[in-house]
């Protein structure tokens, strides 16, 4: 697992990374180096966040159950439960937990209605985490997928803000390799690495995300 560089950010995009990345031949100015490599930072730290908190195929992330497993978790271990609870909580039930004859810390009998609105709050969080898995699979989209493919974009936007002379290119592609070279890919996949700590081609994403610029 990688390291938790959400309290260690001055680690993320330090000098000599960014030094690295003009080495790609990004023509980035020397004014526009402390802004990019600022936002470099603040993007790595929140994809870290999400990460390392999200079910993925990413470094850094809690597990790589599949949607269908988390669904199943969800169902079973968290709503029914809460389902179970809501109803034992109901006034009607309520007697079966008088403590007579042991009736002498009052402080052990709980608040009744707020417990209800926790567990309430508590399903409608169930309810929105199942929404969100089943719509995802249904799609055929796993959450790794999705996190590349924003990740890149957040990249790709960073570069065109904050180096507006650097024109995004796919590059040409290189049977050696098997990749499109070109500093702008290169770039992005520096940057990638750097957030995220795996190397990938990023191809397909890098060319969306300029079909979608080209399209505006």
């Amino acid at each position: 697992m990688l390291k938790d560089f959400k309290n260690h950010p001055d680690e993320l995009f330090n000098d000599s990374k960014m030094q690295e990345l003009v080495g790609l031949r990004v023509p980035i100015k020397t004014e526009q180096i402390v802004s990019l490599q600022a936002q470099l930072k603040r993007l790595a730290v929140e994809f870290r966040r999400i990460v390392s908190t999200t079910p993925c195929d990413l470094p850094g992330a809690p597990s790589d159950v599949t949607h269908s497993e988390r669904l199943e978790w969800v169902d079973g271990q968290f709503l029914n439960p809460i389902d179970r609870l809501l109803e034992a909580l109901i006034p009607e039930n309520r007697h079966m937990l008088a403590l007579w004859p042991n009736e002498v810390v009052d402080e052990i009998m709980p608040d009744f209605e707020a417990a209800r609105e926790h567990l309430q709050q508590l399903k409608t969080l169930g309810q929105n985490v199942a929404a969100t898995i089943a719509q995802h699979r249904y799609a055929k989209l796993p959450f790794g997928k999705l996190l590349r493919f924003q990740i890149v974009g957040a990249i790709c936007d960073a570069l065109q803000e904050y180096v507006p002379q650097f024109r995004p290119s796919r590059g040409t592609y290189d049977a050696q390799t098997k990749r499109y070279c070109n500093p702008f890919p290169e770039a992005v996949r520096l940057i990638f690495a750097e957030i995220t700590g795996i190397n990938e081609q990023l191809d397909h994403l890098i060319q969306e995300w300029i079909n979608t610029q080209k399209a505006r």
